[in-house]
């Protein structure tokens, strides 16, 4: 995702009271990514050592634009999580 569209997104979930953080946190619960593959997206998540990264939400853009919609987060369904294939072939 681009800065602009980035910028312009944040400031968007910003004015519908989204709390939206710039840095990748332990604090962060949801990650929204867009044109990210899988398998190029985990593998970069995991290198940020972020302790509680299986705890995380990590969405694609659907999720992020129909909360938008909504006006409010909606409920995460199996259709907006971005799977770590790493993941699921180990469980």
């Amino acid at each position: 995702m681009g800065k602009s569209r980035r910028n312009f997104l944040t400031g968007l979930a910003r004015s519908k009271g989204f709390c939206v953080d710039n840095t990748l946190s332990s604090k962060v619960t949801h990650i929204v990514a867009e044109d990210n593959p899988a398998h190029e997206l985990w593998p970069w998540l995991q290198e940020q050592g972020i302790a509680n990264l299986d705890k995380m939400n990590v969405l694609d853009i659907s999720w992020f634009t129909q909360s938008m919609r909504a006006g409010q987060p909606i409920p995460v369904e199996v259709q907006h999580r971005i799977q770590d294939r790493s993941m699921s072939i180990n469980n």
